[in-house]
């Protein structure tokens, strides 16, 4: 978000919960633990890292990276929180009406020092999320392809 800051988000569908015992969900009707704050906070080293090597990137680490949960189906009290997970970071069911405030809220929230991005920033970012994996069809892959398998056609035939 421009001037706001970059939140990460990890989306937790079903019943979530959070105990003495750490963060569940129910999958399939079974009770299974879940990390969705390492999960986040992973992704968001990952991502960061990721646009900081890129040769396009020129401001290194300087710029606001926050992350946030948000359980659209699970409700949280106002109080709620966790040593690794704020309330301000925690989106739940009664949070979704206002979320982009939140999620705002969130990234300024996460600000540590670090500045926000710009409009220009954002749109280099997002660039740079698109990918460096471009790969063009090889005409000629295809073809090995083809005389591979007329090939392999070829020995089974002979070999009858």
């Amino acid at each position: 978000m421009p001037e706001v800051g970059i939140v990460v988000i990890e989306v937790k569908g079903g019943s979530v919960w959070h105990n003495e015992d750490g963060w569940w969900q129910t999958r399939r009707g079974e009770h299974a633990r879940i990390h969705p704050v390492e999960q986040v906070r992973t992704c968001k080293y990952a991502v960061r890292s990721y646009v900081a090597r890129d040769p396009r990137w020129q401001r290194s680490n300087n710029v606001a990276w926050g992350h946030g949960i948000v359980t659209p189906y699970s409700d949280f009290g106002a109080d709620a929180e966790a040593p690794d997970c704020p309330r301000w970071s925690l989106h739940d069911r009664g949070d979704q009406a206002d979320l982009i405030d939140r999620l705002v809220a969130n990234a300024k929230m996460s600000w540590h020092g670090k500045v926000a991005p710009n409009v220009a920033e954002v749109e280099l970012i997002a660039e740079i999320l698109d990918g460096r994996l471009h790969t063009w069809y090889d005409v000629n892959a295809d073809s090995e392809d083809r005389a591979a398998e007329a090939e392999r056609l070829s020995r089974q035939t002979c070999s009858r």
